[in-house]
């Protein structure tokens, strides 16, 4: 009955160094997608916070002299934000791509309505 045991015990430290491996590694590839998911949203969130930045500048007006290249500025983040949204579902699993107009905005923005 003695050996019986020693041998049971010897299985389940073996299960049990086994199942540390796996959960290991399970646990490395969850930090591992976590982090792509928060380097994306640091991404986004930058150029939307520069979106908004750029998008107060054309409406105080205060350089008003230079506007085309202010709304030149404007287009560009925008267009880094179109890109950024159309390329959800290549950045992460499982993630339908997202329906977005700020593609539509930039061109009416580039050549107004009647192009």
């Amino acid at each position: 009955m003695n050996k019986n045991k020693k041998v049971w015990l010897l299985i389940l430290v073996g299960l049990l160094i086994v199942s540390l491996i796996f959960n290991y590694k399970f646990f490395k590839s969850h930090l591992e997608k976590n982090s792509h998911y928060s380097i994306y949203m640091q991404d986004f969130f930058y150029v939307i916070r520069d979106t908004i930045s750029q998008l107060e500048v054309i409406i105080e007006g205060k350089n008003s002299s230079d506007l085309q290249r202010e709304i030149s500025t404007l287009t560009a983040n925008m267009s880094q934000l179109d890109y950024m949204i159309s390329r959800v579902p290549y950045y992460f699993d499982g993630m339908d791509g997202l329906p977005n107009y700020i593609g539509g905005a930039i061109i009416v923005i580039n050549h107004g309505t009647h192009f």
